[in-house]
């Protein structure tokens, strides 16, 4: 799993379950772009390990808000 999110930019948001510092005032587009595509990570993130494990360990980490506490 690690090396999937590896793969898709994704183990960062795991590792620093950080969120991404909001816009500043007139941001110019590719500001929003990066910004949009920081705060998409984390669902990502969330869709993968979700969707690669079994039924029995999703139950376990359907209820976590953080791909970091999955």
């Amino acid at each position: 799993m690690k090396t999937y999110l590896q793969a898709h930019d994704l183990w960062s948001v795991v590792e620093n379950d950080a969120e991404p510092p909001p816009l500043r005032a007139n941001p110019t587009v590719a500001q929003m772009r990066l910004h949009a595509e920081e705060s998409t990570k984390k669902p990502k993130a969330m869709a993968c390990l979700q969707n690669g494990v079994s039924d029995v360990i999703f139950t376990r980490i359907m209820a976590c808000d953080s791909p970091k506490q999955a």
